[in-house]
């Protein structure tokens, strides 16, 4: 019997909605975290990159990062055509904010070509302030061993080993004399933003699709023990599930006959995202976050203080082995 024929419990599908250690929660966007209601959060003069930018959450989140103001834009993926047609909608959209949209169309598996991409940042002697890892894979709805060992390979290329490569050379970037002197001049630290998933931890949710989760909790788990070793004035990690949302790899979910989907809302995605790349969210280096957590909440209430004083909370790890 393959996961498609298992009878469907519904719950399972609300688990990673409902649980969380915050009282408050939000499903579309609200002023704390828009920039059009929080100068704090401006993105104005910053370049941002955006792995997966065309399309899904990819774009969502460069869509907010634009209405915020970021300068430039850098949109990866692979398809050139739906990348060109991301890069149009940005621009007319802000006209007065964004000056600049590049479109590098490649497949995040191909080393020399990522290898390309940051020669090329590095030619033409941008600077590169916020970048998001925004690409992912979607599998099927099958068990591991159904999907055999050279279809988790593929997942683990794209989910985890894709990480690294534009994560080292972000870092390399980083340490470079030009974004040295940008740092120095106010507009860092840079940031790192790792779009996740619940089903990082939520096993009952993401049932269907184990392998999306097994690969997703190893590329989080990848940045977290970076962020460990990495100074947070200098670059800050953070990883995020960004909502249930309406999205190529969601619109295959085997939801029950009936059941209302309590989708979020692209806007929610995008200006947590934003939140997140601003000084305000400073503590969360190398923490995993749900962008439906109140962020003043967040920021000043028992979770802070729970933040501050574990090390292993909101981190992937094993439940009962830590203090």
């Amino acid at each position: 019997m393959g996961l498609t024929d298992l009878p469907v419990d519904k719950d399972m599908f609300q688990s990673s909605t409902r649980v969380s250690p915050l009282p408050l929660l939000h499903n579309d966007t609200y002023p704390a975290i828009s920039a059009s209601h929080n100068a704090s959060l401006s993105q104005a003069g910053k370049t941002v990159l955006v792995t997966g930018g065309g399309a899904g959450v990819g774009f969502m989140i460069a869509k907010q990062f634009a209405k915020a103001g970021a300068s430039r834009l850098i949109l990866v993926g692979r398809r050139h055509d739906v990348l060109e047609k991301a890069a149009a909608e940005l621009k007319s959209e802000n006209p007065q904010a964004v000056e600049i949209v590049h479109v590098r169309p490649l497949d995040v598996t191909h080393r020399a070509s990522v290898a390309a991409l940051w020669d090329w940042i590095a030619k033409e002697r941008i600077t590169v302030d916020v970048l998001v890892l925004g690409h992912g894979r979607p599998s099927p709805l099958q068990s591991v061993l159904d999907m055999g060992a050279d279809l988790v390979r593929e997942m683990y290329e794209i989910n985890v080993l894709a990480f690294m490569d534009f994560t080292e050379a972000f870092w390399k970037h980083l340490n470079s004399k030009r974004s040295e002197v940008s740092i120095a001049s106010g507009k860092g630290p840079a940031v790192l933003i790792n779009v996740s998933t619940a089903g990082i931890w939520d096993y009952i949710a993401c049932g269907p699709v184990p392998v999306y989760s097994l690969t997703k909790n190893s590329g989080t788990l990848l940045l977290q023990q970076i962020a460990k070793d990495v100074d947070p004035d200098k670059l800050r990690i953070v990883s995020y599930h960004p909502g249930l949302l309406r999205t190529d790899g969601t619109k295959d979910l085997p939801f029950p006959p009936g059941f209302e989907v309590p989708w979020d809302t692209p806007e929610l995605a995008g200006d947590f995202a934003v939140w997140m790349a601003s000084p305000g969210a400073g503590f969360l280096h190398g923490r995993f976050v749900h962008s439906s957590w109140d962020v003043d909440v967040l920021r000043d209430g028992e979770m802070r203080e729970r933040i501050d004083a574990d090390p292993f909370f909101l981190k992937v790890g094993v439940l009962g082995f830590h203090p």
